[in-house]
C-alpha cells in the first residue's frame, strides 16, 4: 500500500508494473488462504491493466503441494477434521489451488535481475539447465515420487536447487557459502546482473557480493515488512 501496489481496498494500482512474491506463501499464521485469495485476485487485476503477478515457489509452498503439512498452524488442521478429510488434500492436485500453484514457477528474470526463493547455485551449470527447463521440471515433478525423480530433478529439489539453498547468503552443512568466481559464472550464464533471494532470514533488505546479491527475507514478526522496490 505504501509503494501504490495496491490501492487501500487491496486492489491492483500498479499499472504495468511487476510484483514478484519470492515465494513461502504459506505455513505462515492462520491467514494462508486469505493472502493466495489476494494474491490470484491481484494476478488478474494487474493481467488485466497490463502489469504481472509473478508467484515464485518456496520451500514451503513446494512442502505443502508434496503433502508436507507440519508447519500449518492448529486451525488448518482442525479445520482438516471437522470436514473429515486429511490436510494434504487441501493443496493436492485435485484442487484448485493446488493446480494454480502447480503451475507457478521457482525461477524467473525480469530485465537483468533473477528471483528466486532459495538461491541458484553452480551445481546447476553441471547440466547446463536454462531458467526455462529449470522452471519446467519444477512443474512436472512435483508430485512424482523421490525414487523415480530424475538426477536433473533431484538437483532441483534437493540442497542446491533453487528452493532450498542457502550458499548465496551463508554456510550450510553441506556446503561453504558461494565464492565470487562461482557467482560470477552463474551470472554470465544467465546473462543476469543480480540475484534477489528470500530463505534467509537478515535483519534488514541488504545486498551482498557489491549488489550482486540483495536479501529480502525480514523477519515479518519481529520487524517491519520489507521489500525492494526497483525502478526502470
Amino acid at each position: 500500500t505504501n509503494n501504490g501496489i495496491v490501492d487501500k481496498d487491496m486492489n491492483w494500482a500498479f499499472g504495468k508494473g511487476h510484483l514478484v512474491l519470492n515465494g513461502d506463501l504459506v505455513d505462515r499464521g492462520e491467514y494462508v488462504t486469505q493472502v493466495l485469495w489476494l494474491v490470484r485476485k491481484l494476478e488478474a487485476q494487474a493481467a488485466e491493466n497490463g502489469g504481472k503477478v509473478h508467484y515464485i515457489v518456496g520451500n514451503h509452498d513446494l512442502m505443502l503441494m508434496q503433502g508436507d503439512t507440519r508447519y500449518a498452524v492448529e486451525k488448518y488442521h482442525d479445520l482438516a477434521k471437522k470436514t473429515d478429510r486429511d490436510l494434504k488434500e487441501y493443496f493436492s492436485s485435485g484442487t484448485y489451488f493446488g493446480r494454480w500453484m502447480r503451475g507457478k514457477n521457482a525461477v524467473e528474470k525480469i530485465g537483468k535481475t533473477i528471483f528466486v526463493h532459495g538461491g541458484l547455485s553452480d551445481s546447476l551449470l553441471t547440466y547446463r539447465l536454462s531458467i526455462e527447463k529449470i522452471n519446467e521440471i519444477s512443474r512436472k515433478n512435483i508430485d512424482v515420487p523421490d525414487s523415480l525423480l530424475s538426477s536433473q530433478a533431484e538437483l532441483i529439489y534437493g540442497s542446491f536447487g533453487p528452493v532450498w539453498y542457502r550458499g548465496l547468503v551463508t554456510d550450510q552443512k553441506k556446503y561453504d557459502k558461494i565464492k565470487k568466481k562461482e557467482l560470477k559464472n552463474i551470472l554470465a550464464y544467465y546473462d543476469a546482473d543480480r540475484i534477489v533471494v528470500g530463505h534467509c532470514i537478515v535483519d534488514k533488505v541488504s545486498d551482498d557480493f557489491k549488489g550482486k546479491v540483495i536479501r529480502i527475507d525480514v523477519d515479518h514478526y519481529e520487524a517491519e515488512s520489507c521489500g525492494i522496490f526497483i525502478e526502470g
